[in-house]
């Protein structure tokens, strides 16, 4: 079983060289971060696009009422 702990220690050795190596490298961080944004974007513009109003909060507006203070039932009106 010396032979395996022998491939084991060297495939993370080789692991622990490649690595280094990535890493070292401004071109990994710039692959990276595309990467890294090609993933999130979509998400994030699907968050920060602006949502469809219901037919209730769009006569709100029409009728000049806060969507948000009504829609919620908090505000600052007292009970």
């Amino acid at each position: 079983m010396a032979w395996l702990a022998a491939i084991a220690g060297f495939l993370v050795v080789c692991a622990g060289a490649g690595a280094f190596l990535a890493f070292r490298s401004p071109g990994f961080y710039a692959g990276l971060a595309m990467i890294v944004a090609r993933a999130f974007l979509p998400q994030l513009a699907r968050a920060l696009a602006p949502r469809d109003l219901t037919e209730e909060e769009r006569e709100r507006i029409r009728q000049g009422q806060d969507i948000a203070t009504k829609a919620h039932g908090h505000g600052g009106e007292s009970h």
